[in-house]
């Protein structure tokens, strides 16, 4: 892809119920320092005022370098409205946002820099930072040169973390709107899956909210069914890319063993938190992978460890696919 001075950036923002967050998060897309800019807002069938709220913005920030559009997605799901937003973007280059979180003012313009930095690239993804109810940030963990297997048992890759050319995800699928809960976990797993080039940015940026209301937010058994849709859905894609591609066994064992590793780190969440009945439903799903008698040890041992609050457990895992 070429570097083309001025090139428009479109920047996709799913809508449902954040009335009371979105004024924050629209004031940090208007002060990004990259222009020109087209953001495109998707109510997904609020009932709270969000849909005015993004009206409003429109009508009072809209201007030749900044286009503002709102649309509707009656389809339920933050997927869904993503798809629709896609859909309607007049960029090549695109970027995903959170309603309820706030842009680093810089993202665009950094991101942009990198990615077009080398034709070969199709997308770049970088650090984000959580702030916790109680004021406490953290930096979500993150390693440059991560697979589609590290993705598979970390999440590195979110919905705010990354830009990428709009073709390419297209190329890919775009986003899987059966996938209600960690939709942004499985779209990540496709873009290590079949990106030519990524670019890793080591600079963290954002303020990604995790409150009470946030899908981040809820534990594990409030969204246990979205998150093995989200699972199954990441079995599957395993399954097509190992039969439409000649990537290696090596990477194909990978991902599996590290799909094993990510059941059993949900069925030691599901015991942390007293639900035994669906952490054994989980369990039963987990041996139905293929590994080999070493890493099904492993991943019991990560289970245990999680499921009596010893935190990072997956760095095991980690260690065992690399």
């Amino acid at each position: 892809m070429e570097n083309i001075k001025d090139q428009l950036v479109s920047i996709v923002v799913p809508v449902f119920n954040r009335a009371d967050y979105l004024p924050a998060t629209l004031a940090s897309l208007h002060a990004q320092d990259y222009r020109p800019l087209q953001v495109v807002l998707v109510d997904n069938g609020s009932t709270d005022g969000s849909l005015k709220v993004c009206e409003d913005f429109k009508d009072r920030y809209s201007s030749d370098d900044f286009d503002v559009m709102v649309a509707t997605e009656k389809r339920p799901g933050a997927a869904a409205a993503r798809n629709c937003g896609l859909s309607l973007c007049r960029a090549e280059i695109v970027a995903f946002f959170d309603s309820d979180d706030e842009m680093s003012a810089d993202f665009i313009s950094s991101m942009f820099k990198v990615l077009t930095s080398d034709p070969r690239n199709d997308v770049a993804i970088c650090r984000t930072r959580l702030i916790f109810p109680d004021g406490m940030e953290k930096v979500r963990d993150f390693w440059a040169n991560a697979t589609a297997a590290h993705q598979i048992l970390a999440g590195i890759i979110t919905t705010v973390s990354f830009l990428a050319y709009k073709s390419f995800l297209y190329d890919i699928g775009a986003w899987n709107d059966s996938v209600r809960t960690w939709d942004d976990y499985e779209l990540g797993v496709r873009i290590l899956m079949y990106a030519h080039r990524v670019e890793w940015v080591e600079k963290t940026f954002h303020r990604i909210h995790n409150h009470t209301i946030s899908i981040t937010g809820e534990s594990f058994t409030a969204t246990l069914n979205g998150i093995l849709t989200a699972l199954q859905c990441v079995g599957d894609d395993i399954d097509k890319y190992a039969s439409a591609s000649d990537t290696g066994k090596k990477g194909l064992k990978q991902m599996r063993v590290a799909l094993f590793f990510r059941y059993m780190l949900l069925k030691g969440w599901l015991l942390r938190e007293g639900n035994r009945k669906d952490a054994n439903r989980v369990g039963l799903l987990a041996s139905d992978i293929r590994c080999g008698g070493c890493c099904r040890l492993v991943g019991y041992l990560m289970s245990f460890l999680t499921a009596h609050g010893i935190r990072g457990a997956w760095r095991i895992g980690k260690a065992i696919l690399n």
